[in-house]
């Protein structure tokens, strides 16, 4: 798994839309101020996926990722697995209760929808990942608080991820598959086996009898219910074209009952008269008010103008004001004028000091890149130091492999010899038991001798007896039977000890094989790098770049911190802002005379042209009062258009309820217009509702009579087509078996057809079922020979036998790769071993005292832990079978600021190694140095309760 885009908004301390984009990106450090948010970025990875957050401890806890101002949170993450590309997107929203719910989850490939709820959507994550979120937290995320989980993780737990993390329970799954196959099958051939009985008692001549005869009683039965059932259709034919007319009929009656004349259409007449004379009425006083309203409005029109006049007083006011404010705008000017130039010569020296520092740091700087790219060019102290662990573990690699070579060698050598024992001994207990068989058999014959008689035949030989045989074979029988039980023994014994040394010999050859496998890996790791005995030059030259280094550096911070310094320095700053102040005051005070320069032009030139104060304030006066009178004749005018208007509402009122009456009148008589209606005038609704409701009484009483001799045709029909149906129910009821009493015809002929269909199925089956007991002996034989099969195979493939044996040398190999880097982070101090299937420490600074992992202090632990993952990451990639998912990521987010200088160093070497091997590897920190080693590094700043992202590429 590899990220390649990180999309977050409203979550955590990113309130808004932030885009990450790390397609291009191996090596990147996430850096900021304590809480600006970079654990935020992490925390979002494996939020999109697993929908938790490693840092807190409840893991159904969401409702806290959401920022404090927003309603809910989006993240997405795109990310790369075994070439395919997919996106696992989540939104979080508040609830009133104070909580937090997923609204949406979707993981997506490509236009595939793989999931689109929270709960599948983990389930999946889980399923394509290989890792529940603890255990994508042990190994792939190293969140704060969790960095040495994996380290101090019980046995059964690491176990358990390991096996997921690299595709071990493979082997798991085909011992249970296996041994549910041979479950399966076992219980198979005991169902098989009780059929096998079963079928063979029922299948006799007399049940075929019967079959056959219970067929020609179906078919006959079908026959006769087809002319029955043809009978019944006739009737009901009739039936429905009855209900069609005396639905017509009650439709008709239903119509013409439902033609009434409306109450008060007298009355409507008188009413609209009344009401046309008031409006009439109101209309001639309006006119007269409008004539009056327009003399007032055209007397103020010709009279003078009220704008023009208040105008001219305001020029006349704002021209004295602005004279008095551009005298004293001038003075203030010229005093500014003076204190800005004595700025300006103390800001300039300050200025000049600046730049000379800022030169001095460049020049540093590109000091400090030439010994760094030298440096950089040239083999590094750590890889010098890979080289040689490397050269030594091919040594002791083939060291190893001879020795086991050796071993296997020996065991076969051994197991030759005690096999011939074994087969020999298998040979003395045959021939014991043979012996021991005959006289057996011996002492058998000789205990009827006292059916002998002498002179009368034997019952065996029918010989004539002449004397009694004298035979004592107990002792004899006693002795064989003892020795043959020792003979048993030393057999016992010689296949124990066969068996032993079978086992001895696949466990030296197994040992033999995997350490020819981890020599030519070894081999293969020495085969691109310098010969052994050019590492010490190598490392010598490494150091010396390594000082040269560290020296441009110092010299770089130094000239950084007398830049920084001055620009930090708050007697410089000031200096520098009280120039920018005067500058200023001056640039705003030019603005405000040059303004009121041109307003005072301006004002001039409009006050020359306008009448003296006196005129202006008499025509303002006269314009008042003419205002004054056109507003009383608009008050009159408005009141008689009130009037007009509420008589011509009650005359429209009066004119709709006359065109309600008339249209009730066309959708009374349309509702009885395919029946034709006599025609009416409704100019006098009176008359015309008195003719249309007298002609439809009429239309009433005729449907009526129809509509009840149609009644009676149907009870007729209806009569004759129920006792047709009680005989065709009483011949089902006969012939059918399980036939309810209730059930419709249509029922009973399915019925008929169904079981007739399925008589002569039984009949077929029957026939077929004879046939299938030899099949079924074959198949009992096949799925018996499966059983044992895989019942073997499910019990080799327990837990406890090869899955054990597979931990117990992946976690020997994870301590190897560990060691190495443990002991160069720690300056050679500590070394990781296995103790009672757990971590343990080798302290060589305390006579290689063995100590567990937990006694270690915060920095040590965290490079102890940062060597395990380093080593679970390369183990991942190299020991995973074909098919397990690649973790190419690993996120380390606590602890480089307990480590020293020189340890810190050493880390981040190691980091940006292992950046180089393809992987996605990303860091957080605050810690400057360590992030500026980086190639792309994430500043996450934090500014008013929001966190934003830039990218710096180094």
């Amino acid at each position: 798994m590899r990220p390649l885009r990180i999309t977050m908004k409203g979550f955590g301390t990113f309130r808004e839309r932030t885009d990450i984009d790390l397609a291009d990106v191996d090596l990147v450090a996430l850096v900021g101020p304590t809480g600006s948010g970079k654990s935020t970025i992490i925390d979002a990875i494996t939020f999109a996926l697993y929908g938790t957050i490693a840092r807190y401890e409840n893991n159904r806890l969401v409702a806290p990722a959401i920022n404090q101002t927003s309603n809910e949170a989006r993240v997405a993450l795109d990310f790369e697995l075994d070439g395919q590309i997919l996106t696992a997107a989540r939104i979080v929203r508040r609830t009133t209760s104070g909580g937090a719910t997923t609204r949406e989850a979707r993981l997506e490939r490509g236009d595939n929808v793989l999931a689109d709820d929270a709960t599948s959507m983990s389930q999946e994550v889980e399923g394509i990942l290989g890792l529940d979120v603890e255990q994508f937290n042990r190994t792939v995320v190293l969140p704060q608080g969790k960095f040495a989980t994996f380290l101090h993780d019980k046995p059964g737990d690491r176990q358990k991820t390991l096996v997921q993390l690299l595709g071990m329970g493979l082997y798991r799954r085909i011992g249970e598959a296996a041994r549910g196959r041979a479950a399966r099958a076992n219980a198979q051939v005991e169902v098989l086996r009780v059929n096998l009985d079963s079928e063979t008692r029922h299948l006799t001549d007399e049940r075929r009898a019967a079959l056959e005869n219970r067929v020609t009683q179906l078919d006959t039965a079908r026959a006769q219910f087809r002319n029955d059932l043809d009978v019944m259709n006739g009737l009901d034919t009739a039936l429905r074209d009855l209900d069609g007319d005396l639905k017509q009929l009650y439709d008709q009656i239903g119509r013409f009952e439902s033609v009434m004349a409306p109450d008060g259409i007298a009355e409507l007449t008188e009413q609209i008269i009344e009401a046309t004379s008031a409006r009439s009425t109101a209309d001639e006083r309006r006119r007269e008010l409008r004539a009056k309203k327009w003399a007032a409005s055209e007397a103020l029109k010709n009279g003078p103008d009220v704008a023009t006049a208040q105008l001219g007083l305001k020029a006349h006011d704002e021209l004295a004001q602005r004279n008095g404010e551009y005298d004293d705008v001038t003075k203030r000017l010229d005093t500014a004028v003076r204190e800005c130039a004595l700025a300006k010569r103390a800001a300039d020296l300050v200025r000049d000091e600046r730049t000379e520092l800022s030169r001095r740091v460049d020049e540093a700087r590109k000091a400090e890149r030439g010994a760094r790219a030298a440096r950089d060019a040239a083999a590094s102290i750590t890889q010098v130091d890979t080289w040689s662990t490397a050269h030594r573990r091919y040594r002791d690699a083939s060291d190893h492999a001879r020795e086991t070579g050796d071993a296997a060698e020996l065991a076969e050598e051994s197991i030759q010899s005690i096999e011939k024992a074994f087969k020999d001994a298998e040979s003395a207990a045959s021939e014991s038991s043979a012996r021991l068989d005959d006289l057996r058999r011996r002492a058998g014959v000789v205990g009827h001798v006292d059916l002998l008689e002498v002179g009368s035949d034997c019952p065996l030989c029918l010989q004539e007896v002449h004397e009694l045989p004298a035979h004592d074979l107990d002792d004899e029988l006693r002795q064989a039977e003892t020795d043959h039980e020792a003979v048993l023994s030393a057999r016992h014994q010689a296949r124990q000890a066969y068996t032993d040394a079978e086992a001895a010999l696949i466990k030296r050859r197994a040992d033999a094989s995997a350490a020819l496998v981890a020599l030519s890996r070894y081999e293969s790791d020495i085969a691109s790098i310098p010969p052994s005995d050019q590492l010490g030059a190598l490392r010598t030259r490494a150091v010396g770049l390594d000082t040269a280094v560290r020296d441009a550096k110092s010299s770089t911070q130094q000239a950084e911190t007398s830049a920084r310094q001055h620009r930090e320095s708050a007697a410089h700053a000031k200096v520098i802002e009280a120039h920018d102040v005067a500058d200023r005051q001056v640039t705003r005070l030019q603005g405000s005379r040059d303004t009121l320069d041109a307003e005072l032009t301006s004002l001039r030139n409009r006050v020359v042209a306008l009448p003296s104060e006196d005129r202006l304030r008499s025509d303002l006066d006269e314009a008042e009062r003419l205002q004054a009178e056109l507003r009383e004749a608009d008050r009159r005018f408005e009141d008689a258009e009130t009037e007009y208007q509420g008589a011509s509402a009650r005359l429209a009122a009066v004119d709709g309820r006359r065109e309600e009456a008339v249209g009730l009148f066309h959708s009374s008589r349309a509702r009885v217009a395919d029946f034709d209606p006599p025609l009416a005038d409704t100019a006098d609704l009176v008359r015309a509702w008195t003719t249309l409701t007298e002609w439809t009484r009429g239309k009433a009483r005729t449907a009526a009579v129809r509509c009840r001799a149609a009644e009676e045709r149907k009870s007729v029909t209806e009569k004759l087509r129920t006792e047709i149906l009680t005989t065709l129910r009483g011949k089902c009821v006969e012939v059918l078996d399980d036939v309810a009493l209730d059930a419709t015809v249509s029922e009973m002929g399915d019925l008929l057809t169904e079981q007739a269909a399925s008589a002569e199925a039984d009949l077929r089956h029957f026939d077929e079922e004879r046939k299938n007991l030899e099949r079924l002996q074959e198949q009992i034989g096949s799925l018996t020979e499966q059983a044992e099969v895989a019942g073997e195979l499910g019990r080799l493939l327990q837990a406890n036998r090869f899955e054990g044996w597979l931990m117990t040398a992946i976690m020997e190999e994870l301590v190897e790769r560990a060691t190495g880097r443990l002991l160069e982070l720690s300056d050679r101090q500590y070394s990781l071993t296995v103790h009672k299937r757990d971590f343990a420490v080798r302290d060589h600074t305390n006579a290689d005292e063995v100590r567990s992992a937990r006694t270690l202090s915060g920095g040590e632990t965290f490079l102890a832990s940062l060597s395990l993952a380093l080593a679970v990451a390369d183990a991942t990639a190299e020991l995973a079978p074909e098919g397990a998912p690649r973790m190419e990521s690993i996120f380390l987010d606590e602890g480089f600021g307990t480590l020293d200088p020189h340890t810190l160093d050493t880390v981040a070497t190691a980091v940006e190694e292992l950046g180089t091997t393809g992987r996605f590897v990303g860091i957080v920190t605050h810690i400057r140095e360590l992030a500026d080693r980086m190639p792309v590094r994430l500043e996450v700043t934090k500014t008013g309760g929001s966190a934003t992202v830039e990218r710096v590429e180094t």
